[in-house]
């Protein structure tokens, strides 16, 4: 999906464009319009924008000035102009500043179809240039060295603070700053390619670096720490440490990290799922807040989250209360862990029933006795992470499962450590579905009351913690319809209603249900009941 933004301080114009884009379906398009250079900031403090149109002289602010403050805030943003007249000096500066294209208003429409086409299709070949394949090799050349990841470690374990932090810093040569806070950005492989080892998957987990650093490097600082050749996380200063900067951070995150995971699926061949928190940390605050992001990786994200995208409030659950086991046994156990980390529920149950097998089989009462205590943790930190204490409690009759008698371990063992794995699968399951069931119902009541006001996606998107392009997938995977197509005809049932009350004019009822103006609410209402909105009252009032 591609965002394209229309700045005209004439109206008419701004709307007629913004209709052209909205009913173009060439292109997957998020269109935006606003009527002056300020509004036009503003929208761009909060969003990626990919093409912007716009008037080149509008009062206030000229487009030239426009321009310089759109590659502030979105340096890969494409500028194109408008203008009523021609003036060769000023379209020249335009393109020294950096602009696209100049386009005549007089041209027509389209000419502006043909020219945003264009860039459009520029925009798909940026992710293959020369250009970004030199810049991604020489990111890949600059991965960080081990003293970096030993370091960041033992910072992230609460092990390094205070002045040894910023010692440490700058001894290393890591962009961070101890004076300052850090936003972090948590990140999961969702499926491994096939036939890859574990030398691929760093070198994977290297080139999705890469990535992140290409599109933010102009604007921020990063160091990252990885784990089990699968999750990440990434720690994020700006560069500019001013708090207009700061607080827009969080939405720049939010666009560049949708590049990101496009970048990844379009050209990597692989899926990530990312999580963000749109509020920065402290330093002393970074160990708790890292156990938080693992857990919601390791064990919270589901095998159906694919290509999430959102905040980490979006999970709401409990944390573990103890560090996880980080799985450095043999290897048998070693494949349990990675066989329940990726849902893989078949290979799961073959390895238990083998590890359950050999404990009852092992002649060594002090091996067998460490492989059943292993079987326990695995089991025990897996319920803490989820939550699911008391759950488990009344399933299970408390505890008793992790506390068995040596002498009482027989073949029911196998049995009854199966029905747990079993209640573990289920209830990763049923979180998803709970989790996007409570999206569904907040997004339907809020709609309900909100119809005349502004249900964008990205209105909506903040009601629910998610990034607007994964809110858009997720509600269509989760009620077999489009988010706009639910919207729409929740409107048009209401403009119904309110056509059956005569004291209502028809020119008022467009903007009683949102819709910005009566020529399109006329035109929208006709295209999907087959009457006009007068045809429709006529008829009703003979029912």
């Amino acid at each position: 999906m591609y965002r394209i933004l229309v700045i005209d301080d004439e109206p008419i114009i701004a709307d007629g464009l913004y209709e052209l884009f909205a009913q173009d379906e060439t292109f997957a398009l998020e269109v935006h319009k606003v009527y002056s250079a300020p509004d036009a900031l503003k929208l761009l403090d909060r969003l990626r924008i990919d093409i912007v149109l716009s008037d080149i002289k509008m009062p206030g602010m000229n487009g030239l000035e426009l321009l310089t403050q759109i590659h502030r805030r979105w340096p890969f943003c494409h500028v194109i102009f408008l203008s009523g007249y021609s003036d060769f000096e000023y379209v020249q500066k335009a393109m020294q500043l950096g602009a696209d294209s100049y386009i005549l208003k007089s041209q027509g429409d389209e000419v502006v179809l043909e020219t945003v086409y264009k860039t459009l299709a520029l925009l798909e070949q940026e992710t293959t240039s020369a250009v970004w394949n030199r810049r991604m090799e020489e990111e890949l050349k600059n991965a960080r060295p081990l003293l970096c990841q030993d370091f960041l470690w033992k910072m992230l374990r609460g092990e390094i603070t205070g002045a040894q932090l910023e010692q440490q810093l700058l001894k290393l040569g890591l962009p961070l700053r101890a004076g300052h806070p850090v936003f972090l950005v948590g990140g999961r492989l969702d499926h491994m390619p096939q036939k890859s080892d574990v030398a691929d998957s760093a070198q994977l987990l290297e080139q999705i670096h890469a990535v992140f650093m290409t599109y933010t490097l102009p604007t921020l600082n990063c160091a990252n720490v990885c784990w089990q050749n699968r999750y990440w996380l990434w720690l994020i200063q700006p560069l500019e440490q001013n708090p207009a900067v700061v607080a827009r951070l969080d939405s720049f995150l939010s666009g560049m990290l949708e590049r990101v995971q496009e970048y990844c699926q379009k050209q990597l061949c692989v899926a990530v799922s990312l999580v963000t928190d749109s509020q920065p940390h402290a330093w002393q605050e970074l160990p708790a807040a890292f156990e938080r992001y693992r857990s919601v990786l390791t064990y919270q994200l589901g095998a159906q989250d694919e290509m999430l995208l959102g905040e980490i409030a979006f999970f709401d659950q409990a944390m573990p209360d103890h560090p996880v086991w980080d799985g450095s046994a043999d290897a048998l156990l070693s494949s349990l862990e990675s066989a329940f980390e990726y849902r893989q529920k078949d290979s799961f149950d073959q390895l238990l029933q083998t590890l359950l097998q050999g404990l009852l089989a092992c002649g060594n009462p002090v091996q067998k006795i460490e492989l059943y205590h292993r079987l326990c943790l695995f089991f025990l930190e897996r319920v803490a992470a989820a939550g699911r204490q008391k759950d488990f409690f009344d399933r299970f009759h408390g505890y008793a499962a992790f506390t068995m008698p040596y002498e009482q371990w027989d073949s029911s063992l196998p049995s009854l450590f199966s029905k747990m794995g079993d209640w573990l699968f289920e209830g990763i399951e049923d979180r998803h579905a709970a989790r996007f069931h409570q999206m569904v119902y907040t997004l339907h009541q809020y709609i309900a009351v909100h119809l005349s006001e502004d249900l964008s996606v990205n209105a909506l998107a903040e009601k629910v913690y998610l990034n607007p392009v994964y809110l858009s997938r997720a509600y269509k995977q989760a009620t077999g319809e489009k988010l706009s197509e639910y919207i729409l005809v929740r409107r048009l049932e209401r403009a119904k209603q309110l056509l059956q009350q005569p004291e209502k004019k028809i020119s008022e009822i467009g903007y009683l249900i949102g819709l910005d103006s009566a020529a399109h609410f006329s035109r929208v209402f006709k295209k999907y009941t087959g009457l006009s909105p007068q045809e429709y009252r006529e008829a009703s009032a003979h029912l």
